[in-house]
């Protein structure tokens, strides 16, 4: 066994996304803690290909033809800057699950890199499914579902993903690893008192970004505001909001420290992750009630609305906007209660599931 790594990540390709992050971030804290981690990656991404143009030509291509649709229509390539990691990268090719190294623990991250865990040898004796979201919206539910019942060793980011693992596909003893925050990057600042609101811009319906744009809309015709947005959306914003891209590390928190308020209004959400960032940096917060968020804020350290309510939205905006001393409030309880949450809260956490799960042993 000594030849074998501890942890293996199979990520499905690499992409700026939370789910992407959260797995380097807990590899990178259990390689500093003395464990032996490593991140398998396809060199042709698997990332939803069901959207993209080299997807739906793979699919419909006669086999003979699939060199030719993969040169000119080729997925993501394997490549990676915004964001450090000190861990290995394996670069695979296909069939994916034969550059598996040796490994005391094989971790499927996502729906697709289970279907390629599954077929290993190896799965039965040490493969795990680190469930981050219920991926319906990237694949058909019964291909998702599957993957969730051919596991026998599972950990989950949020509560609302294990009791969905209990109740509706009979899983006991999951392992719970809900995501953290780098507070060494996400520092407060001083609120900016311009009235600025920011969210995250995402083109998936189930973001919530046009129940966003409506509460916004709502909250302009009654007070001037200024909206700021950064995100991978590709859909047109109004002339109002100001976009600033693809942002991370230093340059996410000084985005979020320019603001008075940071929104979330996702349906569903594991994390969402940008919340604890947001409160780290001191600035008050609004959100749907989803995946972490009473975790992180249990004793309304975050304005929590439903979902898919645009005018509970609205409302909580324009009274946090309209109370300086609340949103001072709420902003220094938030920040108070997201310190515990850190990456190495969670990387202990993954490592004590794996721990019970027999397939790493105690630390002593």
């Amino acid at each position: 066994m000594a030849d074998r790594t501890d942890v293996t990540f199979v990520l499905p390709g690499l992409v700026q996304s939370g789910g992407v992050r959260a797995v380097f971030e807990i590899a990178n804290r259990l390689r500093d803690s003395g464990r032996d981690a490593a991140i398998l990656i396809p060199e042709r991404s698997i990332l939803s290909p069901r959207r993209s143009l080299a997807g739906v030509a793979e699919r419909v291509a006669p086999k003979a033809l699939l060199p030719l649709v993969q040169r000119f229509a080729p997925r993501r390539p394997v490549s990676q800057s915004w964001f450090g990691s000190s861990v290995p990268l394996i670069v695979a090719g296909a069939p994916l699950w034969k550059d598996i190294p040796p490994s005391r623990a094989i971790v499927a991250t996502s729906w697709r890199t289970a279907q390629e865990v599954l077929r290993s040898p190896e799965v039965t004796a040490c493969g795990v499914y680190f469930v981050q979201h219920y991926e319906t919206w990237s694949g058909p539910a019964r291909r998702v579902d599957a993957t969730w019942r051919a596991f026998n060793r599972v950990v989950v980011s949020s509560e609302w993903l294990r009791q969905m693992a209990r109740d509706r596909f009979g899983k006991d003893g999951v392992g719970l690893a809900p995501y953290g925050v780098d507070l060494a990057t996400f520092r407060p600042g001083t609120s900016p008192g311009t009235g600025t609101v920011g969210f995250m811009h995402d083109d998936r319906e189930w973001k919530g970004g046009a129940d966003m744009l409506r509460a916004l809309e709502a909250v302009r015709a009654r007070r001037e505001i200024r909206a700021e947005a950064f995100g991978l959306g590709t859909r047109p914003l109004p002339e109002w909001v100001r976009l600033h891209g693809r942002l991370s590390g230093e340059a996410l928190a000084d985005f979020y420290r320019s603001l008075d308020l940071f929104v979330s209004a996702s349906w569903v959400e594991s994390g969402p992750m940008t919340l604890p960032e947001a409160m780290a940096c001191g600035v008050a917060t609004v959100s749907t009630d989803v995946g972490n968020v009473r975790l992180w804020a249990p004793h309304g350290e975050c304005r929590i609305v439903p979902p898919r309510d645009p005018a509970a939205l609205a409302s909580a905006i324009e009274g946090l906007l309209a109370d300086a001393d609340e949103r001072a409030r709420l902003a220094e309880a938030g920040r108070a209660a997201i310190q515990s949450f850190t990456w190495e809260r969670t990387a202990r956490d993954f490592e004590d599931a794996l721990v019970a799960f027999g397939l790493l042993e105690e630390r002593i």
